[in-house]
């Protein structure tokens, strides 16, 4: 039985490929537009291998910096989809104009770069739609079953079943009393106790068996479970499954055993010089382009309120490192003179 970690996979390397293929197609497409004739001879120009790879690259990391091939935003709400894709490719958009600004002879023709943005949005936004579509109108790729019946779980199953087109189906859950087989939890309910867990798994086709932990302790009995996992049976946390398919967290599920073996705090350094570099050249495009509003506003501050145009602050950042956080001040120079700093309200 294939590992159910390469259905998210491969969801996300097809996601990947066909938007680079829609990428490149919307870039042919604005040069037979723009150029007519001439896109032939644009097209297979020397340097279009590179232009072309420096847009599917922009656009693919602005994507997935927007969390667009996260597991639960491939199929968030519609709407949560269109606005994430959408600053997306706003980003690709500042991104690749610097990017022109620094190396012009890169840039693809202000009249094909301007078509071909025109008409990545529709194909982006429509491809995501639909693969969101096809999602829910696919049979269900990953068959889960609940070990435990506390509010967490039903709350997971609930949202899976609302939840279609994530391609999960919660075959029902597995109690420690006997005599509750056969009782309705939500839909489905009870299947089975946990000694029947390795001839459910079997018969069903059971891809994951979820441990709710808040009914772990005390309650299940982890030997005989050990010795299931030893027969090939695959547990995983309910908390772990949660955020993999929602994007939250079960607080109620968190566990300090769960948190120190979640893989979420793996990192790489790659991946953190990565981010760092994408939040400078973000901010520093962000501070450009808003310059001239926070002229405007330091300028309105300085007429309507005595005291400093910028507000200083210190705060505490990652690794207990103290910092100074400025900005435009928002109240009276000495609102907080007898108090200190206090939490809003």
């Amino acid at each position: 039985m294939p590992h159910p970690a390469h259905h998210g996979r491969s969801r996300r390397l097809l996601l990947v490929l066909l938007e680079t293929a829609l990428i490149l197609v919307a870039i042919a497409a604005a040069a037979y537009l723009r150029l007519g004739a001439g896109a032939t001879e644009f097209l297979t120009g020397d340097e279009m291998p590179l232009r072309a790879l420096i847009v599917v690259v922009v656009c693919q990391m602005c994507l997935h910096y927007c969390d667009l091939y996260d597991q639960a935003r491939i199929a968030a709400d519609r709407r949560d989809l269109i606005v994430r894709t959408l600053q997306a490719l706003g980003a690709t958009s500042i991104i690749l104009a610097l990017v022109y600004y620094f190396a012009p002879d890169m840039a693809l023709g202000r009249g094909v770069a301007v078509i071909a943005s025109a008409l990545v949005v529709p194909l982006v936004i429509g491809w995501r739609l639909g693969f969101r579509w096809l999602s829910s109108q696919v049979g269900p790729r990953e068959r889960l079953l609940l070990v435990g019946t506390n509010s967490a779980a039903v709350a997971l199953a609930r949202e899976l079943h609302l939840r279609r087109d994530l391609g999960v189906e919660i075959v029902g859950f597995v109690d420690t009393d006997a005599h509750r087989v056969g009782q309705p939890v939500f839909n489905p309910g009870i299947v089975g106790t946990v000694d029947d867990i390795p001839a459910i798994v079997g018969e069903r086709g059971i891809d994951k068996v979820v441990v709710s932990l808040a009914d772990a302790r005390g309650k299940l009995p982890m030997w005989r479970l050990l010795e299931m996992r030893t027969q090939g049976v695959r547990f995983e946390h309910l908390a772990s499954v949660y955020e993999e398919y929602t994007g939250k967290i079960a607080i109620e599920n968190l566990r300090p055993s769960w948190l120190i073996f979640n893989a979420g705090f793996e990192r790489s350094p790659w991946r953190d010089a990565a981010k760092r570099a994408i939040d400078i050249a973000a901010a520093l495009i962000g501070l450009f382009l808003l310059a001239p509003v926070i002229g405007l506003l330091a300028m309105l501050i300085r007429v309507t309120s005595p005291g400093p145009v910028f507000y200083r602050q210190q705060r505490v950042g990652q690794g207990g490192r103290v910092f100074t956080v400025v900005k435009l001040r928002s109240m009276r120079a000495d609102a907080e003179q007898g108090t200190g700093a206090v939490w809003a309200r």
